[in-house]
């Protein structure tokens, strides 16, 4: 049970660490620019360039707690004493206000792409044998909902 808890609390979940003021959003992709022939000899090569952070780029570090409450860790007032936690949260942001589901996927949906869970096809459980077969309900995040890892690997 100890290292089950302390598994929880280092690979656990909240945005602490990022910047105040930061605009990230999913980029678009380059357009191709080279050309592709019917042989090699007709075509040209061409690589989009390596998405580069801008200037002042923060890190950021995501901390997801699972099967906690909100209240659990001192840093949000609880009993449990988390003090690297509290030195983070004390550096960086606090997000406090997220709705939660009563199962996992949804949640999970939501906390990974900012947006509401049904909105990103979350809204039960994300296995297809237990699909609805309605929208909102299929289990699948959509290319068009853009994960933070995206969102932040996409901004360098």
């Amino acid at each position: 049970m100890k290292k089950k808890r302390m598994f929880w609390v280092l690979t656990s979940a909240l945005l602490l660490a990022a910047s105040a003021g930061l605009s990230l959003h999913a980029q678009n992709a380059q357009p191709y620019q080279g050309v592709v022939g019917r042989t090699l000899a007709e075509s040209k090569e061409w690589w989009p360039k390596p998405v580069t952070p801008p200037a002042g780029a923060p890190n950021v570090v995501w901390i997801l707690i699972d099967d906690a409450g909100f209240g659990a860790s001192a840093t949000f007032g609880g009993l449990i004493d988390t003090p690297t936690f509290d030195v983070l949260a004390n550096n960086g942001l606090r997000y406090t206000n997220f709705h939660t589901s009563a199962i996992c996927a949804p949640t999970r949906g939501a906390l990974l792409t900012g947006r509401n869970s049904s909105s990103v096809h979350e809204a039960g459980f994300s296995h297809v044998s237990a699909s609805a077969g309605f929208p909102g309900w299929d289990g699948r995040i959509p290319s068009t909902a853009g994960t933070i890892a995206e969102i932040l690997r996409d901004n360098g």
